[in-house]
């Protein structure tokens, strides 16, 4: 943007502020686009057609530039799917945008309802827990927490997820899946350590995996079963 900004011949006159939706402007100038703005910034920035383009006035346009710019690439990243406030500023950094810039957006669009992470966190949370593929309590904070939702709301949507569920019972299913699905070749100990693996990283606390393997591998010491 900061190029398109300058990148006209100093003191050429503005086109014209081309209409892109009904609340945004592209500025015209020298025949080509040099930033979009939201219609109300073009006016208090006093834009219009004739008004000769300079090092000065770039200058003054391009803070509002900058945000309308972050705020469109905000609200793609939203369309795709929902997100938490900590990966959006993520995002936002990503591609480059100022951090003072990225936290004004965000606050916006957190006042706005476009950004709420309980509400996030606690739909996130659920999906999860009703995938079927079983998820522990420490997966799900796991997941929320490498999505930057902050650790009491991850904490507080894992529990309500997992609010009246049996997690022994999910622990118990999952493992017999995974039993059957090993070779009859390999030796008990092997295929309990490696079912305790696969509990563990789903999230299950130890004692709910290390039960759930007991009733598989009957007569094989836990020491046995760790990784």
């Amino acid at each position: 943007m900061a190029d398109k900004l300058t990148s006209v011949p100093p003191g050429a006159p503005i086109d014209r502020l081309r209409p892109v939706s009904r609340e945004r402007v592209a500025v015209v100038v020298a025949g080509r686009s040099v930033c979009l703005l939201p219609a109300r910034e073009a006016a208090r920035l006093g834009l219009e057609a004739g008004r000769a383009w300079t090092a000065g006035l770039a200058a003054k346009v391009r803070p509002a530039a900058e945000r309308d710019e972050a705020l469109g690439r905000a609200l793609r990243l939203l369309a795709a799917r929902p997100r938490s406030r900590g990966e959006l500023l993520e995002r936002l950094s990503r591609a480059g945008v100022r951090e003072e810039v990225a936290a004004e957006i965000v606050d916006r669009l957190q006042a706005s309802g476009h950004v709420d992470d309980a509400a996030y966190a606690k739909l996130y949370a659920q999906s999860l827990a009703d995938s079927g593929k079983g998820a522990g309590k420490r997966l799900i904070v796991a997941k929320l927490r490498r999505r930057r939702v902050a650790g009491d709301v991850a904490d507080r949507a894992a529990r309500e997820a997992c609010a009246g569920r049996d997690e022994q019972a999910e622990a118990d299913a999952l493992a017999a899946r995974k039993w059957r699905t090993m070779p009859e070749k390999l030796e008990v100990h092997v295929r309990a350590r490696r079912v305790l693996g696969a509990l563990a990283r789903r999230g299950f606390a130890p004692g709910i995996a290390a039960a759930a393997v007991r009733k598989l591998a009957r007569g094989v010491p836990l020491d046995e079963m760790e990784e």
